[in-house]
């Protein structure tokens, strides 16, 4: 009898372990992250994209006027893939020395600009007007990730720590190349993970995102879009990426004291059936783009 009660006894604790094991693991399993619909988005772009690009043809020379932006997509794609401002910023800096003739937009104190003193020589401000567009920060709200992104990379080149054309990736560490104490100063107007990079930034992915500017540096917005989806198997970040890549395709059309497009661009987002986090993620990655735009001087483009 006594050895019966045990046997049912050690039955139930199993079976209990059992239902207990069960139960952590269901806990344990992160829900799936549903698959946003853009569909409303891309339509709505594509129309805008449209009538910009028919009243350049209709208004002036096609190739003459048609912004290379293609460079600008790496800041975005930096802070899609999870690096924050900090993380976009950097891969900015880099995108930028693969640009034609860029080769030589290295760190102010290479351009003989920042005396020991901080005093900016005339030379420097020279040089300055070769790597950055006259008013980068035009446009864009203090609050906004593309104005720290933009500012911050303006304070790096006055500092003279800018990533000079020597830098080589391969022998850096992210936590080298990340520099977080730059950016707390903005943490009173947005959150964190906006401003700092997700433990999933990597080395890796700051190769993965410069590896289609290394390869053809005259690369299309389009075909770096196509290139980028590739490194990723998240449906929401392939998206992100591609809607991204619709608006720089649209700033190609206007200049850089335009806000209409941008403005335009903007209301299709916020008026769209998606998610209010896809939304935001949308707004803060073209908010990077458009003022990488406004930032970088680029080439003109082949004719």
């Amino acid at each position: 009898m006594k050895k019966n009660v045990f046997i049912v006894l050690s039955l139930v604790f199993v079976m209990s372990s059992c239902n207990s094991t069960n139960e952590d693991l269901f806990m344990s399993t992160p829900a799936p992250v549903p698959v946003e619909d853009v569909t409303d988005i891309q339509v709505g772009l594509n129309q805008l994209n449209n009538s910009y690009a028919k009243n350049v043809v209709e208004t002036r020379s096609f190739w003459g006027f048609l912004r290379k932006l293609g460079v600008c997509l790496a800041d975005a794609a930096g802070f899609i893939f999870g690096g924050g401002v900090d993380g976009a910023s950097k891969v900015s800096e880099l995108a930028d020395k693969y640009l034609p003739g860029n080769s030589d937009k290295s760190v102010s104190n290479e351009f003989g600009m920042i005396s020991k003193d901080g005093h900016i020589d005339d030379g420097g401000e020279q040089r300055k007007q070769a790597v950055f567009k006259d008013c980068p920060l035009s446009g864009l709200k203090t609050n906004e990730v593309g104005y720290i992104h933009n500012k911050s990379i303006l304070n790096r080149f006055s500092e003279g720590n800018m990533f000079t054309s020597t830098y080589i990736l391969r022998e850096q560490s992210i936590d080298g190349f990340l520099t977080p104490a730059n950016y707390s100063e903005y943490e009173e107007l947005m959150p964190e993970d906006k401003l700092y990079a997700s433990q999933e930034f990597s080395m890796q992915t700051v190769n993965d995102i410069l590896e289609p500017i290394q390869n053809d540096n005259d690369i299309s917005v389009h075909d770096y879009v196509t290139l980028l989806t590739r490194k990723t198997s998240d449906d929401n970040i392939q998206k992100q990426l591609k809607i991204t890549g619709q608006v720089l395709e649209g700033l190609q059309y206007v200049d850089d004291n335009d806000t209409t497009y941008i403005t335009k661009a903007r209301e299709i987002i916020e008026n769209s059936k998606s998610s209010k986090e896809m939304k935001e993620k949308l707004l803060d990655a073209i908010s990077i783009a458009n003022a990488s735009a406004k930032l970088w001087v680029t080439n003109e483009p082949k004719k």
